[in-house]
C-alpha cells in the first residue's frame, strides 16, 4: 500500500505503456477522522486517528469514552488527556479532583503537575502540589501571588510593558507558532512558524532565501533591506509602519541598518530599540553597577522614558564586552569582526568611547573624542571624506579599483544589487523584471530623496546570533 497524502490511498495500479512503470489510482478515503483507510474499500476504516475508535463494520470512527486519547473500543483506553489519571488494569480514564491539576498518576487526589495556566504550590511533604489560576488571562505561567504572568500559553504572545512585565497574552495570527509584543506599539508580530515558512513582516509567509536566512521557522539574518527584530525580518516602510523604528531614524552602517532613536523607554542597544530595562539592570544606588545606557555626563542612567543613550558605560558582570557610544545607541565591542553591529564599527574601546576603528568600517572615527563621521553614501567603506576602498551596496564600481566617490555609481531605481550595473536583485526580495524592480514606497514623508532612498533599501544582513546572545545575557542578569 502506497500513501498519497492523509486519507489517500492506492486501490489499483494500470500497467504503463512498456516503461515498466505504472498509474497509482488515488482515492480518498470517506470515513470522518480515518487514520489508515482500508486499502481494498474507500468506505472503510481500519485504523482511526487519536481519540477515535473503528466501528465494528468499520464504516466510521466513534469518539472515544472522555478523557480518552487512544481506545480500542468503547470501554478499553490505553492513554489518557491531561488532568485524568489512567488505570492500567481497567484500562480507563478518571478525571483528577485537584482543581488546575494535569497529572495525577497514583491518586486523582494527589496530584504532581498543574496544567497551563495554574501555579504550582508544593506541599510540605514533596509528595503532591496545588494548583492556584493566574490571573491574567491565558497566561501559561504565573508567579506565587498569581498577578505576575511569567509565560503565555502555547499559541499566545506576550504583550510586555516598558519594565518587561506581562500585561497581556494574546493570540497570535493564524499559522503563526510564536509571537510577541514588546511594547513598541507594533503590535504582536512573528516570531517564529512553522517549517517552511519565515517570519517577514510580522508574518509567516513562505520562505525567502533573498529575505530571510535561516530554518526551523525563524531567520537568523536579514537581507535586502530589511531590519531584524525580535527574529523576524521587516523592510524598512513595514519597519516604520509597526513604529519599530521610523525611516527618519535609520541609518544604515555597512550593510545593516540601525535605529538612531526609538520609541519612549526604548533606546538603542547594538542598533535595535530595546527597553530600557533589559539594558540597564534595576539596582538601587543613582548609577547601578550594570547599568550601561547612561546621560551625557555620565553620572546618572537615563530617564525610564528615555528615547536614546547620551554616553555609555561598561556593566562589572564577568564576560561582558566594553560599549561604546554611537549614534545615541550603546554598541559592543570586539576586536574581531562578528555579527553585532558594533563589532563592524570598532576594534577597541575605553571609558565608552570608541579608540580604535574596525578594518573596513564604514564610518570615519576621530580617535581622540570617539566620534564617528559617515562616510560618502557611494562608499562602503573609506579612509576620509573622499577616499573610498569599496562601494556600498545599492552601488556598482565602474572602475577595477575603487579610489573615490565617483568610482561608484548608483543601481538602478528600487535595485539592491547591481554587478556591472545590471541588476539582480530588488528591495522587496525580488528578481527584477527586464531590469528593473518595483518602485519602493514613497518617501514624501520622510523628505528623503532618491538617493536616499536607495541608502535605506540596500541590503541588510543583520546576523541574529549575536543579538541572540546579548538578549539572552541581559534577562539572564535581570533575573540575578
Amino acid at each position: 500500500m502506497v500513501r498519497g497524502g492523509k486519507n489517500a490511498r492506492v486501490l489499483s495500479c494500470t500497467e504503463g505503456a512498456g516503461t515498466g512503470e505504472y498509474t497509482r489510482a488515488r482515492t480518498t478515503c470517506t470515513v470522518p477522522n480515518c487514520k489508515t483507510c482500508n486499502s481494498a474499500d474507500s468506505t472503510k476504516c481500519d485504523t482511526c486517528e487519536d481519540g477515535f475508535y473503528p466501528s465494528t463494520d468499520k464504516t466510521s470512527c466513534i469518539t472515544c469514552p472522555t478523557g480518552c486519547t487512544k481506545c480500542s473500543d468503547a470501554s478499553t483506553c490505553s492513554a489518557c488527556m491531561p488532568g485524568y489519571k489512567h488505570d492500567s488494569g481497567a484500562k480507563t480514564c478518571t478525571a483528577c479532583t485537584v482543581t488546575g491539576c494535569k497529572t495525577c498518576d497514583t491518586d486523582v487526589a494527589t496530584c504532581t503537575e498543574c496544567l497551563d495556566g495554574y501555579h504550582s504550590t508544593t506541599a510540605a511533604d514533596s509528595s503532591s502540589v496545588t494548583c492556584t489560576a493566574c490571573d491574567l488571562q491565558n497566561c501559561g505561567a504565573c508567579n506565587t501571588d498569581k498577578s505576575q504572568c511569567e509565560a503565555c500559553k502555547s499559541g499566545f504572545g506576550p504583550t510586555y510593558s516598558s519594565s518587561l512585565s506581562i500585561t497581556a497574552c494574546s493570540k497570535c495570527p493564524d499559522n503563526c507558532e510564536s509571537c510577541i509584543d514588546f511594547g513598541l506599539g507594533s503590535g504582536l508580530v512573528c516570531v517564529g512558524c512553522p517549517t517552511g515558512k519565515n517570519p517577514i513582516n510580522g508574518e509567516c509567509v513562505d520562505a525567502n532565501t533573498k529575505v530571510c536566512t535561516g530554518s526551523s521557522g525563524s531567520c537568523t539574518s536579514c537581507l535586502n533591506g530589511f531590519l531584524a527584530y525580535q527574529g523576524g525580518c521587516f523592510s524598512p516602510q513595514k519597519a516604520a509602519d509597526l513604529k519599530i523604528c521610523s525611516l527618519k531614524n535609520q541609518l544604515l552602517v555597512g550593510s545593516t541598518t540601525v535605529c538612531k532613536e526609538c520609541p519612549s523607554g526604548f533606546v538603542p542597544f547594538d542598533g535595535t530599540c530595546t527597553p530600557l530595562a533589559t539594558v540597564n539592570k534595576k539596582t538601587t544606588r543613582a548609577a547601578g553597577a550594570n547599568d550601561i545606557c547612561l546621560n551625557e555626563a555620565g553620572s546618572d542612567p537615563v530617564s525610564s522614558s528615555a528615547t536614546r543613550c547620551g554616553s555609555c558605560k561598561n556593566p562589572t558582570v564577568t564576560n561582558s564586552p566594553n560599549y561604546f557610544l554611537f549614534e545615541g545607541g550603546c554598541y559592543p565591542v570586539s576586536s574581531t569582526t562578528g555579527t553585532s553591529v558594533g563589532s563592524k564599527l570598532c576594534s577597541a574601546a575605553s571609558n565608552g568611547k570608541c579608540t580604535t576603528a574596525a578594518p573596513n568600517a564604514p564610518f570615519i572615527l576621530d580617535a581622540s573624542s570617539g566620534a564617528f563621521t559617515a562616510c560618502p553614501k557611494e562608499c562602503g567603506a573609506c579612509t576620509n571624506a573622499t577616499a573610498c576602498s569599496s562601494c556600498a551596496l545599492g552601488y556598482y564600481n565602474t572602475t577595477t579599483t575603487v579610489t573615490g566617490p565617483s568610482d561608484c555609481t548608483a543601481c538602478p531605481s528600487g535595485c539592491t544589487s547591481c554587478p556591472n550595473g545590471k541588476c539582480t536583485l530588488c528591495w522587496d526580495g525580488s528578481t527584477p523584471t527586464n531590469n528593473a524592480c518595483p518602485p519602493p514606497p514613497s518617501s514624501s514623508s520622510s523628505g528623503l530623496s532618491g538617493g536616499a532612498i536607495a541608502g535605506i533599501v540596500i541590503a541588510v544582513l543583520l546576523v541574529l546570533g549575536g543579538l541572540g546572545g546579548f538578549l539572552g545575557w541581559w534577562f539572564g542578569c535581570r533575573g540575578k
